[in-house]
Formats: structure tokens, sequence, C-alpha cells
């Protein structure tokens, strides 16, 4: 054997066999499309084999401006089994107007008759690719690309309705594979995946792995991601972090480093990931130190976990110190430890002293200790001296022992003396103390 023939056998046995098993059946097929912006940019500019993304390349269509209903058609030739649709549209600032789009497969040229198989619905201008790689199974002869501007579903859409498409590759490949030989796992961007791995050389935005199959964080920018790893390139407005994902407690999910802005309630930290103490009123604390900012009933200390004293009224406290806010009746003092005195009435007094408000009747002094004097009517005086407030019958004045003398029926005035009734028994003056003498005329 010659050694050519020894090389050729060797590369043969070292190359993997790869079997044709898909082709794209769209390219070099009849098209038609709603409208012509001019000749240049016809219908069959999308199946010419010609993918550079520029219009002034003369690789793309160019429907006319200023209607609201597009559509673009390949007549496959013969009812074919569809797997795939690649679309590479043209890169020109262009995309809004692709955003939207739907591929219809039918038996006919009357797509509006056949089945719909795809409908772009991507959130955001920055997310939108200039490549798009469907999914879109079915048997078809014909595969229609429409758009509908009659009413826009998003503020950021065109206007007008309008295709530039420079090129669509319609595969009839296994699901979840694309490519020439349809061996590349599907989101493997420009279907690049080379042997003898497979793996993909990149994904389509939104995806990542070697075989691109996982999807990429939520908030990562754009939607981009690395290939290898899934961490994003940059991240959404209030993300961070490698996979852009904010600690669990930011509240509204927005952190301009790694660290919140602010918590959730009922947690605090620089990475609010620390839980407030549970006695703190509606689970709020500061979010630097984790102190309450108010406590639940009953409770006091800068992170509510003492007891408020026993005898506080309605069970309340001040926080910082645990002086209660008022006592239960018959005690005083800061925690209300102490019993007020016995004669203070309705077993009331001031708080801050135990001093009673007011006396039973009978007595007086600041305890209500001392006794009011007999000669005090219904036994009533006043609380700071003992004065009487009225005197029985009979006693006047503020020693409360001066007796009112001779008046009629011992009336007479309580702070002089003088009598009421001033004649009684034949006795004059204020007092009756001085005995009338009557003058006879003879």
């Amino acid at each position: 054997m010659k050694f050519s023939q020894l090389l050729v056998l060797i590369w043969s046995i070292s190359t993997p066999l790869v079997v044709e098993t898909s082709v794209n059946l769209a390219l070099g097929k009849p098209t038609s499309q709603s409208s012509d912006f001019n000749a240049r940019w016809d219908s069959s500019k999308a199946v010419d084999g010609c993918s550079t993304q520029t219009i002034a390349s003369d690789c793309c269509t160019h429907t006319e401006i200023g209607v609201t209903e597009v559509w673009w058609q390949v007549d496959l030739q013969q009812q074919s089994v569809i797997e795939s649709v690649y679309i590479i549209y043209r890169n020109e600032g262009t995309l809004y107007r692709l955003a939207g789009f739907e591929i219809y497969l039918s038996y006919t040229s009357d797509w509006r008759k056949g089945v719909r198989c795809y409908k772009d619905y991507t959130d955001n201008l920055q997310s939108m690719s200039a490549t798009q790689n469907v999914s879109c199974s079915g048997v078809a002869r014909y595969v229609t690309i429409y758009n509908d501007r009659r009413m826009k579903s998003k503020s950021w859409y065109s206007d007008d309705a309008v295709l530039d498409l420079c090129e669509v590759n319609v595969y009839e490949c296994s699901p979840g594979f694309s490519g020439t030989y349809c061996r590349c796992p599907l989101n493997c961007k420009d279907a690049s995946c080379p042997l003898p791995t497979g793996y993909c050389t990149e994904c389509f935005d939104s995806f990542y792995g070697d075989r691109c199959n996982l999807t990429c964080p939520s908030n990562c920018l754009t939607n981009v991601c690395a290939r290898s790893n899934g961490q994003c390139t940059a991240c959404k407005p209030g993300f961070f972090g490698t996979h852009c994902r904010c600690p669990a407690n930011c509240r509204d999910q927005t952190c301009p480093g790694d660290y919140c802005n602010e918590c959730d309630i009922g947690y605090y930290g620089i990475r609010c990931d620390l839980v407030c103490p549970n006695n703190c009123d509606n689970m709020g604390c500061n979010r630097t130190s984790g102190e309450c900012i108010g406590c639940v009933l009953g409770y006091f200390g800068s992170t509510c976990d003492q007891t408020c004293p026993s005898n506080c009224n309605d069970n309340l406290c001040v926080q910082a110190n645990g002086v209660c806010i008022g006592c239960k009746q018959g005690f005083f003092g800061n925690t209300c430890n102490s019993r007020c005195p016995l004669q203070c009435k309705d077993n009331t007094c001031i708080q801050s002293n135990g001093h009673c408000e007011e006396c039973e009747a009978g007595f007086h002094g600041r305890n209500c200790t001392k006794i009011c004097p007999n000669s005090c009517r219904d036994h009533i005086c006043e609380q700071v001296d003992g004065r009487c407030t009225e005197c029985k019958f009979g006693f006047f004045g503020h020693a409360w022992l001066d007796m009112c003398g001779y008046c009629q029926d011992e009336n007479c005035d309580k702070d002089t003396g003088s009598c009421l009734s001033p004649f009684a028994n034949g006795l004059t003056d204020d007092k009756c103390d001085v005995r009338r003498t009557l003058a006879i005329k003879i």
C-alpha cells in the first residue's frame, strides 16, 4: 500500500461519520411578499444564500413603508416535515420592525388558512435579537412570516409594518437540533457546534451552557450571559452580582451594590439577612442596629425583650426604661410597685409621689392619714389644712371648738360666731350674750 493511500485511510477512520439529515429547504425556492420597496430588495433576497445584515449589501428584502400589515412567503414546492425556521434580520437599528413577528405553516399560498406555529413576545427592544432560531414544527408547503401593526401590543414596536429579511432558512431537523446536518443544539448561534464535541461556539441571547440549553438569569441586562457559566455580563438597574440577584429581602429588589437600599419589613443588616426581634411593633427595626422602632404591648427595651411591670395600666410602659405610663388602681411609683394610702378616695393616688388626689370622708392630709374634727358637718374637711367645709350646729370658727353660745337653735355664722337668729330667751347682742331689759311705761 502506498503512503498516500495509508494517509487517506487513517484520515477516513479518524473523521467522525456525519449523516446529512437536514437541508435548508428554503434556499433558492420561489418567494413572494406583500409589497416591494424597490426591485433591488425583492422577496428572493431572503433565500439567495447571502446573509449580510445591511440593506446596502442588497442581501435583504424590504417591503413598503406606511402600511400596517406585511408578509413574506416561501414555497417549498412540496409538503415537508418542518422543525425550525432560522431568520437573519437586517441589523441596522431596525429590530423594532421585526418585533412581534409571527410564522405560519400552510398547505396553500393562502397562509391565513394555515396554522400559526410561532409568535414573538420579546419584552423589550434590548432583548430583541437580529437572528431568530425558532422551533416551528409541522407539515406544510408554504412558510409565511407575518407582522401586524394595526394595533401595537407594545409601545416600542414600529408604527409601520415593515420586513427586512436578509435570510430565511427552513429546516426539518429533529427537535432540539439545528445546523446544516441537524447536529447542533437548537440555541447555538449561527448553528455553529464544531466536532468532535458538538458544543455550541456561541449561544443565542438568553441561553448558556455547552449545548445552550440553560436560560440566563432573568436580571441580566439585554438577557446576555456568559456561555460557560451563565454569569451576566451586566445587570439590569437595581440588581448586582455575577448572576444579578439582589439579597432576598431587599425592599423592591433594589440594591446599588452588594447591599440593599432598604429592607423588607422584619429584616435588617446591609444585606437584609438578619431578622428583627420578635417583639418589635409591626416587626419594624432599625436597618443598621436591629433595635426596635417600637415595642408590642407589654414589652420594653432596645430589642423589646423585657416585660413591662405587672401593675402598669393597660400593660403600657416607656420603651427606653420600662417606666409605667400610668398605674393600675391602688398603685403608684415608676414601676407601680407601691400601694396607695388606705384612705385615698377610690384608692387612687398620684403616680410620682403616692399623694392622695382626694381623701375619703373624715380624713385629710397628703396621704389622708389625719382625721377631720368632730365638729365638721358630716366629718368633711379641707384636704390641705383640715378646715371644716361646714360646721355642725352649735359650732363656729377655724379651731372647730368654739360654740355658738346662746344662739337660738345653736345657729350661728361659721366664721364669726354671730347668731343667725339673734334673739333667744331674752338675750341680745350678736352672740346673744347680753340680757335684754324691758322698759315698762307707767
